[in-house]
């Protein structure tokens, strides 16, 4: 089922389409649970900055992923840091 809704979080207020069940449509917070964050958390003044991103399977292929992506957009790590699978 699709339908408009409408979520205030922090004062701000964000209409979007989503296919949610009856039972997660009602509920007043919404949990990322893949981030531990909850639609309660101050995400513009805690994340406001950041630009991308990028989610995707195992540690390895995101090591993978990101190591493409210094390459690609020629990024100059400082002196002392690294990118490592977590």
């Amino acid at each position: 089922m699709m339908s408009n809704h409408t979520q205030i979080s922090n004062g701000e207020q964000s209409n979007f389409k989503s296919s949610l069940n009856s039972h997660v449509k009602d509920l007043n917070v919404d949990y990322y649970y893949h981030l531990g964050l909850n639609s309660t958390f101050d995400l513009k003044s805690n994340f406001g900055d950041v630009k991308y991103v990028l989610m995707c399977g195992s540690p390895i292929r995101a090591y993978e992923i990101i190591q493409r992506a210094i390459q690609a957009l020629k990024i100059q790590l400082p002196v002392g840091q690294t990118v490592a699978p977590i």
